[in-house]
């Protein structure tokens, strides 16, 4: 029996032989960075008093406040560079269910990136 070897034959062969080579040669260190992340979007506290961290991811110096004021949460670190985390300070809540919204704002030298967190606190125990 006589095998014949035509050229689409050899191509095909070739390519086949040759992608591997290819598909390794093009795997390079990637690491992903965003301008700016967050851990979570909302957070529902319990009804007692603590102290919450939220966790930001940044490739730039970030700062963050309410959307509107409130007297029952206060945010202990406001601002930070690269990635690092605020800390939220709140009061016991023994009556009705509370929100407030913190902005998180970063800037670059490329974009301006937002993010939002929505916080809650229920009065039941």
């Amino acid at each position: 029996m006589k095998l014949k070897i035509t050229k689409a034959g050899l191509r095909l062969m070739a390519l086949l032989i040759s992608m591997p080579l290819v598909l390794s040669a093009c795997r390079d260190d990637f690491e992903r960075t965003l301008p700016l992340a967050v851990d979570q979007r909302t957070l529902a506290l319990p009804s007692d008093a603590g102290a919450e961290r939220l966790m930001v991811y940044s490739t730039s110096a970030w700062t963050t406040s309410f959307s509107e004021e409130r007297s029952w949460i206060a945010i202990r670190k406001a601002t930070g560079s690269a990635n690092g985390e605020i800390v939220l300070d709140y009061d016991e809540n023994r009556g009705i269910a509370r929100l407030a919204k913190i902005a998180l704002r970063a800037t670059d030298s490329v974009a301006i990136a937002h993010a939002r967190w929505t916080i809650s606190s229920s009065g039941e125990p």
